[in-house]
């Protein structure tokens, strides 16, 4: 269809008549969509203006578009006579622009260019939304709009800066043009959109891995910093004005994040409870994870179901987000657990790589089936977890749950000493205990009749150690006393635990060091606990018993049915046995139990290490994150010495201790 030139003329006319009502709605546009842009992103760009009439002008004459209008409702059909534009980061950040976008406004139509385009085509990378003013909305409530823009729309476009400059290079030779483009030029352009593409996405990809970093760093902070870090949190967001809701959002869900680590849920739910109205589905999921953890003991009370309501709002707000169908999920486990399972298995398949969905999705199920099938038909499932969560963990992602995962998934897979050494990294990031507590209520789903998960009870036994030693937990000293036995009734304070290698011989640990050994004990009085028996370092002790029978009393602590030449060394003052096959690592889980039961003061044990392999380490690590002091003496064949220069062990505090009588003697009777 072909208009008259007076046909266009009279179009043009109408607009010129009625352009300053879309002016209008660009300057309330602007306002709206600047206070939505910043609380997504301090670096948002908004653009917006109403069209020129030159621009409409040229418009209605475009090929392909003359005849899309009619004669009287064209510019009801014109959807970018307002046109603006958000440019923020990241796809997540256009993602979450989106989402604000559609809780405030009201709209009725969203493309993704990009979904639009054939794979052999280039064109607009960005989100489109045809929108008008939504009064209601909270960003909107206090402007004075017109009502005759009210029945006005706009068309927004969200795009990230890397989409951007594509637009802004290549929109005026690309989309406005009149002629074929030619083929080689085509697969020019086709080149280098399909790298920006790819570039956005490995934009995304690292800045996922920053974000998830992020949001955990307090699992690397001290209660006393993330207290000082809360204090300077708080400060910033109090002296923010009141029109700054964006700013003060950003600075609460900070707050919100440390104060997550400690258990203050009080704290959330003050804060919090002030932007609820906002819509913001973070918020919301925070919100609500604080009020129905803070209540928990009542799940029947009304501020438990008004948390649950915020979590499931949160999942309306922004459906393609696991963490809040897997928050929901966590609120229902202990009343409804189908519920439970419900929302954890939507979160596990909206991201089957999400770590929380995807260990709940597990446990939820086979305390539903009250069986471990689904462990053994998931194993490739499983492994792909592990490889994904190690990935995180080299990020520092997630810490401590990484760690809980990882052990969970290393159980599920029957890696027990991994799984062991990976809980043991959960309990030395755990700033609180209520992260310990909840992760042994999960443990407890699968405590079945009618299936055992080999390793299940060594694993509880070692967090309720932990929860007990470094929390101070009664409940967990209670629990770890009424589950598990107790083999030794009778400990006090001096206390050495000597730990190291039984396949080596000591000679050939370096010269003079049995002689030494011995030497540097002999003004030592009080207790030794070690492997008892006749093997390597462990002989070594009842050497120790024999030559210094009335200063020293040592504890052996052997497995009921031992393995190769181990023979129990009957110079021992008392051997206790555990229900193990062979020496792994129960025994120190079991005399840390006997520890822990006898509430002496563990700053004031230590730990001698002498060579060995990955139980000595095992050993040596379980003491220092209970607060024991460990010491390393140096041998001559080095072993055991790598767990001084790892990482997450550098900072609390092991001694090397060079083997002469003089230090060895040091070491051991130092007060501390």
């Amino acid at each position: 269809m072909h208009k008259s030139r007076d046909e266009l003329i009279r179009e043009i006319n109408i607009y010129k008549q009625n352009q300053h009502l879309y002016v209008k709605l660009s300057e309330i546009l602007r306002i709206i969509l600047k206070k939505i842009s910043k609380v997504v992103s301090s670096e948002a760009i908004v653009q917006i203006r109403a069209k020129p009439v030159q621009s409409f002008a040229e418009k209605i004459q475009r090929p392909g578009k003359a005849h899309l209008y009619g004669e009287n409702d064209f510019m009801e059909k014109m959807t970018d006579l307002c046109g603006g534009r958000i440019v923020l980061p990241t796809l997540d950040s256009v993602k979450e622009c989106g989402s604000l976008i559609k809780d405030n406004f009201l709209w009725e139509e969203y493309e993704d260019k990009l979904e639009l385009l054939n794979e052999d085509q280039f064109g607009y990378l960005s989100d489109h939304y045809i929108v008008q003013i939504d009064p209601k909305s909270p960003y909107a409530k206090e402007l004075d709009i017109p009502q005759e823009i009210l029945t006005l729309k706009a068309e927004i476009q969200v795009r990230t800066f890397i989409q951007h400059s594509w637009s802004v290079n290549n929109h005026d030779y690309i989309y406005k043009q009149n002629f074929k483009i030619p083929e080689k030029i085509k697969r020019q352009f086709n080149r280098i959109a399909a790298m920006i593409e790819e570039l956005d996405i490995d934009f995304k990809t690292s800045f996922d891995s920053l974000r998830k970093y992020d949001s955990n760093y307090g699992g690397y902070m001290t209660e006393t910093e993330i207290n000082e870090q809360i204090r300077i949190y708080e400060l910033v967001h109090d002296i923010m004005d009141q029109e700054e809701i964006p700013a003060k959002i950003e600075y609460a869900l900070k707050i919100a994040k440390l104060a997550r680590y400690l258990g203050k849920w009080k704290i959330n739910i003050d804060l919090l409870s002030k932007y609820a109205e906002y819509k913001n589905s973070v918020v919301l999921r925070e919100l609500g994870l604080a009020l129905y953890k803070h209540h928990s003991k009542d799940v029947n009370s009304k501020e438990y179901k008004l948390g649950q309501e915020y979590c499931e709002k949160a999942t309306k707000l922004d459906p393609t987000e696991p963490e809040n169908f897997a928050c929901l999920g966590g609120s229902w486990k202990n009343v409804d657990l189908e519920k439970s399972f419900k929302y954890f298995s939507e979160a596990y398949t909206i991201d089957p790589n999400h770590n929380y969905a995807a260990v709940n999705y597990f446990l939820t199920k086979i305390a539903l089936e009250k069986n471990l099938d689904i462990i053994q038909y998931s194993l490739p499932a499983i492994k792909n977890m592990i490889t994904l969560i190690e990935k995180d963990i080299s990020f520092g992602i997630d810490i401590p749950w990484s760690y809980f995962n990882n052990g969970l998934f290393n159980l599920f897979y029957n890696k027990i000493f991994e799984s062991l050494n990976n809980y043991l990294l959960a309990i030395r990031y755990c700033n609180h205990g209520w992260m310990i507590s909840t992760h042994l209520k999960d443990l407890d789903f699968m405590s079945l009749k009618n299936a055992k998960l080999p390793g299940l009870d060594l694993v509880k036994q070692l967090l309720l150690i932990g929860l007990a030693a470094k929390f101070n937990d009664k409940e967990a000293r209670s629990r770890l006393i009424n589950e598990f036995n107790v083999l030794e009734n009778e400990l006090s304070l001096p206390l050495v635990i000597v730990a190291g290698t039984t396949n080596v011989k000591i000679e050939e640990m370096g010269r003079n060091l049995k002689e030494n050994l011995i030497n540097g004990f002999k003004s030592y009085e009080g207790t030794i606990i070690s492997g008892g028996t006749t093997s390597g370092i462990c002989e070594i002790v009842g050497d120790l018993q024999n030559e210094y029978q009335n200063s020293i009393r040592s504890l052996g602590y052997v497995p009921s049915q031992g393995k190769g030449e181990n023979i129990v060394d009957k110079r021992y003052t008392k051997i206790h046995n555990t229900s193990g096959t062979g020496f792994n690592l129960l025994e120190s889980i079991q005399y840390w139990t006997d520890i822990v039961n006898s509430g002496i003061d563990i700053s004031k044990i230590k730990l001698l290490g002498v060579g060995g392999g990955k139980i000595s380490e095992f050993e040596c690590k379980l003491a220092m994150i209970l607060g024991a002091k460990v010491g390393l003496i140096e041998t001559r064949r080095k072993i055991g010495l790598k767990i001084s220069k790892n990482t997450p062990w550098t900072d609390l505090g092991v001694e090397i201790v060079n083997p002469t009588v003089e230090n060895i003697s040091k070491f051991i009777n130092k007060k501390l």
